[in-house]
């Protein structure tokens, strides 16, 4: 059907969060909402450097959107690092707090000082929780700025259900090769669907343009439980089949609701293709509750949201 016709967005205005600052903002869950006059007197410090430069993909999302709510000022704030977590200063009514940003693809504890913050977000936050009270989920993000200006082209390619694909999924095989490579050679081997994909990758743009015309998606992990796929399928409104994760996020996804799980075996991966693919009333119900959980917890400036609330709860 050829090539999807994506925005063209101009990578300045990526890189400089442009993308987010003119994006229509989804509505807040209740739970999560921020007034004005709470955030009046907060202020964040953020460190004018990176303890890892590559980090900047996790954490870049937070940081434009935090400019749109409350006060940002880069300073000179002490680092870990590689893959380290950021280290900011959130003042709230003048009073310093030290709150970190993880965002490494280690589940477990990644840093060796205790105590050294008041609250850390952990992006790859493990499903049995930690000892330490002041860790808490800290979400995920999409790979690039750009998928939040796609997603309205992309859902209209993907709601069409014009598919040139009916079970996708692209991997790298640096990370996570031996459940990447198990389940790509159940795919390949079987004959009861076509399959689109394997363990060369392509640019992002193309990418995105295979997601929105794919009956199915499939996420697998890499050297952590969550890759950046996972965002971009959950934004186009991909129907998602996953290797079970072994982390949470904030408000946890739902199996058989915005996504569905494979047993850890795979055993019954091809059989639940086969069912989606089948039954597509159930497929599309997917499809919307995957939307609705994009734009109400992984849209940065919710996502933010999350952010501001707990640390005003939690510090305050």
């Amino acid at each position: 059907m050829g090539v999807v016709a994506l925005p063209n967005i101009g990578l300045g205005e990526v890189v400089g969060g442009s993308v987010l600052r003119w994006l229509p903002v989804p509505e807040t869950p209740p739970a999560w909402k921020v007034s004005d006059e709470e955030l009046e007197d907060v202020e964040i410090l953020w460190p004018s450097r990176m303890g890892w430069e590559p980090g900047w993909c996790w954490v870049s999302p937070l940081y434009y959107s935090l400019r749109r709510r409350v006060r940002v000022r880069e300073v000179d704030l002490p680092q870990s690092g590689e893959a380290g977590p950021l280290g900011l200063c959130v003042l709230i009514r003048g009073r310093a707090h030290d709150v970190g940003v993880s965002y490494s693809d280690n589940k477990d504890t990644d840093f060796d000082e205790p105590g050294r913050f008041d609250l850390l977000f952990k992006m790859q936050f493990r499903n049995e929780g930690y000892d330490e009270p002041w860790i808490v989920p800290g979400g995920y993000v999409a790979d690039s700025l750009w998928i939040h200006g796609m997603v309205p082209t992309l859902r209209k390619v993907r709601d069409r259900q014009d598919f040139e694909h009916q079970v996708y999924g692209r991997f790298g095989m640096r990370f996570g090769a031996d459940v990447r490579g198990r389940a790509l050679e159940i795919l390949t081997r079987q004959n009861r669907f076509g399959f689109t994909g394997g363990g060369k990758l392509i640019n992002y743009r193309e990418f995105l343009g295979e997601v929105a015309r794919a009956g199915i998606c499939i996420d697998l992990p890499g050297k952590g439980p969550f890759c950046f796929r996972l965002v971009n399928y959950l934004g186009v409104g991909a129907c998602t089949i996953a290797f079970p994760h072994a982390a949470r996020l904030p408000v946890p996804l739902e199996d058989g609701v915005h996504i569905a799980y494979a047993r850890p075996d795979m055993s019954n991966l091809v059989e639940l293709c086969e069912h989606y693919l089948s039954h597509p009333d159930e497929r599309e119900k997917m499809r919307l509750a995957a939307q609705q959980y994009y734009d109400s917890y992984l849209h940065p400036a919710n996502l933010t949201s999350y952010y501001l609330r707990t640390m005003l709860d939690r510090l305050s």
